[in-house]
């Protein structure tokens, strides 16, 4: 449980920030997609990201993921063009690995993720 805690954490990763800049207070344009780590299959049942004004965005699921972090399977354009960040997530899912089914909800770290948002940061897929 502990290995998939840390899996979770890192779906903050998974969502592939690709901030294009604000154009108002902490909105930015991303998306959510998935990964896991190569190796560990698994599928998203369900999953969210919620921020503090109310916004959600679902994480894409129903498909086998096990290509690696940050190499996400699916890419859904939804929602607005600028989005507020997330502050908490939920997701369920099961794990091909431990043929076993896992579920949450986290805070995520908020601040750190506007920082990064703000500053700019590295991503492989630009």
């Amino acid at each position: 449980m502990a290995r998939y805690i840390k899996v979770i954490s890192r779906l903050i990763v998974v969502f592939s920030l690709t901030a294009c800049g604000s154009t108002m207070a902490n909105k930015f344009d991303w998306k959510a997609t998935e990964s896991a780590p190569k190796n560990y299959a698994m599928k998203i049942v369900t999953g969210h990201f919620y921020s503090p004004d109310g916004y959600s965005l679902y994480i894409p699921n129903k498909k086998r993921i096990h290509h690696g972090w940050g190499k996400g399977v699916s890419s859904h354009l939804v929602g607005p063009d600028t989005k507020s960040l997330p502050n908490r997530m939920s997701i369920s899912f099961f794990s091909y690995t431990e043929d076993k089914f896992y579920q949450g909800e986290f805070d995520l770290p908020y601040d750190k993720i506007v920082r990064l948002f703000d500053e700019g940061y590295f991503s492989p897929k630009e």
